[in-house]
């Protein structure tokens, strides 16, 4: 069955999008935080977003091929959207959930990083930490030369103290002799000694930049995570929402797929059949790029990334597997295929 439940924080409401043609639909509440919705006979128990007011009474309607249902949400449930150029992709990969973990490689389990070898982790307050330097001191980033590149290393970059973890959003840096015995250097590549496989790359300050995607964490009571690829995407999303409140992007992968991409909103706690979604972003996505960057001047600033591709691939599945749940009102807006992400 598609759905979409949605919590409207502003009016208290939760709406639930059921596809059906018209005929009976039933609601049996299961809880307050469960509902299985029955259209003419077949049946789904729906996870909400919210916990909802068990006496109010639903308001029913069918348009567009599917059942709208709003159902009064208990007070003093509150979003998040209204606080979004605060919010940050945290998954479980931020400073204090690394203070005691160690990182192993993705690839072959080999270990990197442990809680000896570092004496302290720290979280980056930008992972653009050098741009931002850049427009501080008004120095343009153009400049190759020699002596602006020393100007970048000493006063730009910000450096990791001896035995130092820096935490980004997608990535953790080191300095070159923290963990020279189990990388290998190809070039600019940092790979695994033990499996070859690619970790990150060396930056132009001589920093070893680990990509979060190719490590596993591992945490002091043995559980073990491992970052998704598309929350690299999603972070980058935010950094330009935050940064210049660019709120479309033209996204391309490393290898010259891409997409067009519409932040439609942010902070939304929403249900599928695909799973719950806390904290999601509102996605608004088409593959018809150049309809959108060669728009009339009218429109928005557009914001160019390129990911790489496992990243960019991850994301976009997410995408596509999420808008294929939806009712078909709700998975399109216009041009736009309509989807959702979750930022944690």
């Amino acid at each position: 069955m598609q759905y979409l439940a949605e919590y409207l924080p502003r009016i208290g409401v939760m709406l639930i999008v059921v596809a059906g043609e018209a005929g009976e639909v039933e609601l049996g509440k299961l809880g307050g935080h469960r509902l299985t919705v029955t259209v003419n006979g077949a049946a789904e128990v729906i996870e909400l977003p919210c916990e909802v007011d068990p006496l109010a009474r639903p308001r029913i309607r069918h348009s567009e091929g599917a059942f709208e249902v709003r159902l009064k949400a208990v007070n003093g449930t509150e979003g998040r959207g209204a606080d979004f150029t605060m919010l940050a992709a945290e998954d479980g990969w931020g400073r204090k959930d690394l203070a005691r973990a160690e990182l192993r490689c993705a690839a072959c389990d080999g270990l990197l990083v442990t809680g000896e070898a570092c004496r302290r982790v720290s979280a980056m307050p930008s992972e653009f930490w050098t741009e931002l330097m850049d427009y501080w001191h008004c120095h343009k980033p153009a400049d190759e030369s020699a002596g602006a590149q020393q100007y970048l290393t000493k006063y730009n970059a910000l450096l990791p103290a001896d035995g130092e973890l820096l935490v980004g959003d997608t990535f953790v840096t080191v300095g070159e002799g923290l963990l020279s015995e189990k990388l290998a250097m190809s070039g600019t590549a940092v790979l695994c000694k033990a499996c070859r496989a690619p970790l990150g790359a060396v930056t132009r300050e001589k920093l070893l930049r680990l990509h979060k995607w190719n490590l596993v964490q591992v945490r002091s009571d043995g559980s073990r995570k491992k970052y998704r690829q598309a929350s690299a995407v999603v972070a980058g999303l935010l950094s330009a929402l935050n940064s210049h409140a660019a709120r479309v992007v033209h996204l391309r992968a490393e290898r010259g797929s891409q997409i067009a991409l519409w932040v439609f909103n942010v902070g939304l706690d929403v249900s599928t059949a695909d799973g719950l979604i806390r904290c999601g972003l509102k996605i608004l996505y088409t593959d018809d790029v150049e309809s959108v960057t060669h728009a009339p001047s009218g429109r928005q600033h557009i914001e160019s990334m390129t990911m790489p591709d496992a990243c960019f691939d991850d994301f976009v599945k997410r995408l596509e597997t999420t808008n294929a749940t939806l009712p078909l009102r709700c998975g399109k807006m216009g041009n736009w295929n309509v989807s959702y992400i979750s930022m944690l």
